[in-house]
């Protein structure tokens, strides 16, 4: 009797633990998450910009988000976010989003959607945020965190590179293993996402017949 509870409480965990690697778990996305060690960055307004590298590990970077502040006066004009792919080449300007300021000065967290890059993962990105039109004091900051604790990046702050990395997180469409299985064969609707669907559930339940096997062999 006991070795069935057991076995059923296995079980359950086990679906559970696969569901949620294949269909609800997100990896690969560059984050860089807020701490203690939050602070304001230096106000970027003018000729001032703010600059932050990064590299992706998912594929289907479509997201970036970014957490603004307003350090002083009422922030006024055109925030500019600029997204460049790094490479051996050089810089490769990608998209351009601009910005009313007054509309995310307000904001705890903004987030710019950007055009699907289906082949983000591996790729280095650089991400520029200036405020050309605005007055010193009339311009913004983003929350960073001191401690140089993401090593996939730099910041820059006016040109000069900084200690430490802006608080922000990625999206991408294909984050989890079933968004990816779903590109390989073809997209949703096919006889092969179906297929593929069939696999998957074929694995948990080769996996639930060996736990059954060795919860109830015979000693």
């Amino acid at each position: 009797m006991v070795r069935a509870a057991a076995f059923v409480v296995a079980v359950i965990l086990l679906l559970a633990a696969e569901g949620y690697g294949v269909f609800v778990h997100r990896f690969g996305l560059a984050s860089n998450a807020s701490d203690a060690s939050a602070v304001l960055s230096n106000e970027f307004a003018g000729e001032t910009s703010l600059a932050q590298t990064f590299r992706m590990g998912a594929a289907g970077f479509n997201r970036l988000i970014f957490h603004p502040r307003q350090p002083a006066g009422p922030a006024h004009g055109r925030l500019i976010v600029d997204l460049v792919e790094i490479d051996a080449t050089g810089d490769r300007p990608l998209f351009q989003a601009m910005l009313r300021a007054e509309a995310v000065a307000g904001a705890e967290r903004w987030s710019v959607e950007l055009p699907e890059r289906p082949d983000s993962r591996g790729r280095l990105y650089r991400a520029t945020f200036s405020m050309p039109d605005a007055e010193p004091g009339h311009g913004l900051a983003l929350m960073i965190v001191q401690a140089d604790r993401y090593p996939a990046g730099t910041l820059h702050i006016g040109g000069e590179e900084q200690w430490g990395d802006i608080v922000f997180e990625t999206g991408a469409a294909r984050a989890t293993v079933w968004t990816n299985i779903e590109h390989v064969v073809g997209g949703a609707g096919s006889w092969k996402r179906d297929l593929a669907l069939v696999a998957v559930l074929l694995q948990g339940v080769a996996t639930v017949i060996l736990m059954y096997a060795f919860t109830f062999r015979r000693d």
